[in-house]
């Protein structure tokens, strides 16, 4: 049985119109989910993509969205709707709304929208689907040329997650055990590069279930989760050179290498030649360009109408980072924030009068120094 939440977006998509095929033959349809606020973001991805990509196919580009303005459409559509490529634009913000779906950390509500995909896309046979935050270096039509006749979907496996399996143990490997029904905890898929055989989740109603699953429970890694929960036996191994990870300075720290299985350590590291390189944990290149293989995200960056406004984000963000850096040098630590609140909440209940309300006074301004402190470092990681 469906869950209310599911059940108003499937009864919405039921609505629309699937978008229609832009090129007759030599077509490669590629999709991806933006806001308003990641677009430049998105430029570097496309602007990556078309400078390595096979001059004689044509490209139906797809960007799903909710809040991308009319200015910042406009200028993606002149920059990159030319010749052989075609830009579009999916409103989805009408489908979302009020569904109050889960986005923990860093994640945010457009990680959603390659799920509804298959149903505005059905009129193509297999698509590719590409996050925003990726640099692709080698031919795309290559990986679109996948056969997943046999296969709902082809995918990379996710190196990091066997890294944080290594370093959490059996509290996450048993998640992935029990929750997901993996196998293999070592085959986990990567859902930011994938080959969708839209056939096949039309035909099997993959959208309606992944939908009920991701309204139904709070996956750690929302709809990336769900598709392995559903999907991981009907899943095309890719080889990793298609979705490959640079390995972030607090990675290093935290023995992320080490802490791989030897299996996907393996693969890792066999690859020499990234055809495309995922900046996929939250040092991004463009706040973060002193980070492995940012150089070669900045390269394109630079042929993007965003240039300037990139690197102003970066500017105000180096110049905000070190004024979080002296505010958090302010704050006492957590631990003994905590312990002051408790202190004070037992004394404000077992004094009276004026001692109580100094008490009272005191609980409720660690309180609000605690509050503060938890709302900073959480917004400061979404960054």
């Amino acid at each position: 049985m469906i869950n209310k939440k599911s059940s108003q977006l499937m009864d919405k998509l039921k609505r629309i119109k699937p978008l229609r095929n832009v090129f007759n033959r030599n077509c490669i349809p590629i999709t991806f989910s933006s806001s308003d606020y990641f677009s430049p973001y998105l430029s570097v991805t496309i602007s990556s993509l078309l400078k390595n990509a096979n001059p004689n196919m044509n490209y139906d580009l797809v960007v799903f969205h909710k809040d991308i303005t009319p200015k910042t459409q406009k200028i993606l559509t002149e920059t990159f709707n030319k010749g052989n490529v075609s830009l579009r634009f999916f409103d989805l913000s009408a489908l979302f709304s009020g569904l109050n779906l889960y986005t923990p950390g860093h994640i945010s509500i457009e990680t959603y929208f390659r799920l509804v995909i298959p149903l505005v896309m059905k009129n193509y046979n297999k698509i590719l689907f590409l996050d925003s935050d990726l640099a692709v270096l080698g031919d795309i039509k290559e990986l679109y040329d996948t056969d997943v006749s046999k296969y709902a979907l082809s995918a990379c496996i996710e190196c990091l997650m066997s890294s944080i399996v290594g370093i959490y143990g059996d509290h996450a490997s048993k998640y992935m055990r029990e929750k997901l029904h993996l196998k293999n905890v070592d085959k986990y898929f990567q859902a930011g590069v994938m080959v969708l055989n839209l056939d096949y989740f039309n035909k099997n109603h993959c959208a309606e279930k992944l939908f009920k699953m991701v309204t139904s429970f709070d996956y750690r890694i929302v709809d990336q989760d769900a598709l392995n929960e559903l999907l991981n036996d009907k899943n095309l191994w890719l080889n990793n050179e298609w979705n490959w990870t640079p390995l972030q300075k607090h990675m290093k720290e935290q023995g992320y290498l080490e802490h791989m299985s030897e299996f996907v350590r393996e693969k890792y590291l066999a690859v020499k030649d990234p055809k495309i390189l995922h900046f996929a944990d939250r040092e991004k290149p463009w706040f973060y360009p002193e980070e492995d293989m940012a150089y070669i995200w900045w390269s394109y960056a630079r042929q993007t109408p965003f240039y300037e406004e990139i690197l102003g984000r970066m500017i105000d963000f180096k110049i905000s980072q070190r004024q979080n850096q002296n505010i958090f040098q302010n704050y006492p630590s957590m631990f003994f924030l905590n312990a002051k609140k408790i202190i004070y909440k037992i004394k404000k209940l077992f004094s009276k009068g004026e001692k109580r309300k100094k008490y009272k006074m005191k609980y409720k301004k660690v309180k609000s120094i605690i509050k503060e402190a938890k709302k900073f470092k959480k917004n400061l990681f979404k960054i």
